[in-house]
């Protein structure tokens, strides 16, 4: 009869050699990595699903919503099953909800099935999966003197994750899927370049398509610059917390609007006008008026 027999010294020697705190983190800096960036490039699959299938802004808006209200209402349960079982159940089952909302939500043909998917499911598995729960098991393995360091990069893996995850997605989403957008029609899927320069005529002219290109500047100045060497000069946007900034970055440019943390947003109030090529008139506020009369004057003399 065979005996089980207890790990030797050298093996739990070796197990314990490999836990290190750096390699913890670097474990935890992952995890967090590839939790935050796939909920947070969903947005690129909003225009192509959305002409699919006839949805509007309001079923992702739900869905997005019910998956970001369960992940922080499951999220003290979450933890306190972690304390009772140890996290790595709880991170093990939070990423298998995880990944099937992921797929699942690929089959979703009504909206019922989107909020099931995106929202339910994907709610309940960042709620087990997430940094948080990273936080609490690397507050218990890390010695103390690497606890800031350990959240610190962390926070940070996250919010990599969030900017690596969104040109991947778009890499990922095949245009056979979609209809209609093939050549001859209307309909082009959105767009997002990389690796673009200024002498590209996408970064210099007005596309009129849902296409952006991103370019890297080293300063204001050479952003200014570079915004203001076009023919065209209707809007701008400048994305800041300081509205001091804005304001007075938006005085060097040459354009007609200037918006801080949104781009093309009407108000009645204000003038919509362009300089340059894009100045051809005037219309909204009470200068947009002007433009549809056409004044005439009366001079007249008389005998008194």
């Amino acid at each position: 009869m065979s005996t089980a027999t207890a790990p030797t010294k050298s093996a739990a020697s070796a197990l314990a050699s490999w836990r290190t705190p750096a390699v913890l983190i670097a474990v935890g800096c992952a995890i967090a990595l590839i939790a935050f960036g796939p909920r947070s490039a969903l947005g690129q699959f909003l225009s192509p699903l959305s002409s699919e299938r006839g949805w509007g802004r309001d079923v992702f808006a739900f869905a997005f919503a019910t998956q970001n209200l369960l992940w922080g209402a499951a999220q003290p349960f979450a933890g306190g099953i972690a304390d009772r079982f140890g996290p790595v159940r709880v991170l093990c089952a939070g990423a298998i909800l995880y990944a099937a909302g992921l797929v699942m939500m690929v089959y979703a043909t009504t909206p019922l099935t989107l909020d099931l998917t995106a929202g339910v499911v994907m709610g309940f598995g960042l709620a087990g999966c997430s940094f948080p729960m990273v936080v609490g098991a690397l507050g218990k393995l890390v010695p103390e003197s690497w606890r800031s360091f350990a959240f610190g990069a962390g926070t940070a893996a996250g919010s990599f994750g969030q900017f690596l995850y969104s040109p991947l997605a778009h890499a990922l989403i095949d245009a056979r899927h979609f209809a209609q957008d093939r050549l001859g029609s209307p309909y082009l899927m959105p767009q997002v370049l990389v690796n673009v320069d200024h002498r590209m005529r996408v970064m210099r002219e007005e596309s009129f398509g849902p296409v952006v290109g991103i370019m890297r500047v080293h300063s204001d100045t050479e952003a200014l610059t570079l915004m203001n060497d076009s023919a065209y000069g209707l809007t701008a946007s400048i994305w800041t917390r300081d509205t001091n900034a804005a304001q007075r970055l938006g005085e060097r440019l040459a354009v007609g609007t200037v918006f801080m943390n949104r781009c093309d947003y009407l108000d009645p109030a204000l003038a919509w006008s362009g300089v340059k090529d894009s100045g051809m008139g005037c219309s909204l506020s009470s200068m947009g008026y002007e433009q549809l009369t056409r004044p005439k004057s009366f001079h007249l003399r008389t005998n008194e």
